[in-house]
């Protein structure tokens, strides 16, 4: 069980305007859509964490809804969203009863419903210089490979590294979801193995695996989870992940994107041929 996290009042309403910004919403949204969303709420003092899942927020308004019903803003979340694309995913009721029911249903049908499923490398570290580490590590091998790939600072102690199903090669793709799931999980399972990349966290293959959206503000810290440019991350400073600064910046986020690198199919193809044949 984590520990409970003490709430800093300053942050707290840094994080209201940040929240209630529309640049920064708008491409969060776009991290949503067909997507399971998942606002993880963070123990603190009297109070235990929880994870409020199977929410849609395909649209702002939707977002704004959840927001308001499970009253993200005013408790300490971290937001998530799956790994899986779902564009028939249901909406499901704020009726906590009718709720539960719709989610059991939906825990049973997830994978028929599931169209994509991303691949992400997520390394975590105590140490955040062993991190940065392990994480150029990884990158040096995704850009040998021509591997199409965003970087992203997870907003704690490490970053993810994520290759998009609409990236993968089309052999992959007209793979049974569960059979790319176990190759994605050899595949980075074989990485960690080879380069001896210890804070490869290799617990997060399974079809129901979420990870921090991108833009959103991580608790325990108040850091973004900021996509980063090369040079960003070969220039990183926990400066440029203040949300602070991007409230005042707001304007840059728009349409900023998540910063994909340059690649092809092809070049995550070799790779996954190269590590797990």
């Amino acid at each position: 069980m984590a520990d409970p996290i003490t709430l800093d009042p300053e942050f707290e309403k840094i994080r209201q305007k940040y929240y209630q910004t529309d640049s920064i919403l708008f491409e969060i949204v776009k991290n949503l859509v067909h997507r399971e969303t998942a606002f993880i709420r963070q123990p603190i003092e009297n109070e235990k964490g929880v994870a409020i899942r199977c929410i849609k927020a395909n649209a702002l308004v939707y977002l704004s809804k959840n927001f308001e019903r499970f009253r993200f803003l005013q408790t300490p979340c971290n937001l998530y969203s799956s790994l899986a694309k779902y564009p028939d995913m249901p909406m499901f009721s704020f009726n906590m009863k009718t709720r539960g029911e719709q989610r059991e249903r939906f825990n049973q049908d997830a994978i028929s419903l599931m169209t994509e499923f991303d691949f992400l490398i997520d390394i975590d570290n105590t140490d955040l210089k062993i991190a940065y580490a392990h994480t150029a590590k990884v990158k040096k091998i995704f850009d040998e490979y021509k591997v199409p790939y965003t970087c992203i600072y997870s907003g704690n102690k490490g970053w993810h590294l994520r290759v998009y199903y609409k990236d993968f090669p089309k052999w992959m793709k007209d793979l049974p979801k569960p059979e790319l799931i176990d190759l994605l999980k050899r595949l980075g399972e074989n990485i960690r193995f080879i380069h001896n990349i210890t804070s490869l966290d290799i617990g997060i293959f399974d079809s129901r695996r979420i990870a921090k959206v991108p833009y959103s503000i991580v608790y325990p810290y108040y850091l973004v989870a900021l996509p980063l440019s090369d040079e960003q991350f070969n220039n990183f400073n926990i400066k440029m992940v203040s949300p602070v600064y991007w409230l005042d910046h707001a304007q840059e986020i728009y349409k900023r994107g998540n910063l994909k690198r340059e690649g092809t199919p092809e070049g995550f193809d070799n790779l996954v041929w190269d590590y797990t044949r």
